[in-house]
């Protein structure tokens, strides 16, 4: 189950969107976020499909994989924030628009 919230803030990065992925057992809410170069005016590169798994155990390695594709073709940073307190844990680095990026985590409680 996935919920997609957008949000727009311009800056000397391009965009910024939200999206929440539900990882269901691992943790509720996992946000991730979509930045890509460029200047501004600008539009936002499309809300990311994010994939991975939607339930595991602590102490073992699950990958995600986000994918958006940007207007004007910009290359696009994913972060994800992984215990949901609305600062990014991690990023993946800049990928082509449309290239699919991963970033993996473990989660230990």
């Amino acid at each position: 189950m996935k919920q997609i919230q957008q949000r727009l803030k311009l800056s000397h990065k391009k965009a910024l969107i939200m999206a929440l992925v539900s990882a269901l057992l691992i943790q509720p809410f996992v946000p991730a976020i979509a930045f890509a170069g460029g200047s501004a005016p600008d539009q936002a590169p499309s809300a990311p499909s994010i994939s991975g798994p939607t339930s595991g155990s602590s102490n073992t390695s699950y990958t995600f994989t986000a994918v958006s594709t940007d207007p004007e073709n910009d290359q696009i940073d994913y972060g994800f924030d992984w215990d949901n307190d609305g600062i990014i844990d991690g990023y993946t680095g800049y990928v082509n628009s449309g290239t699919p990026a991963q970033l993996s985590h473990t989660w230990t409680y």
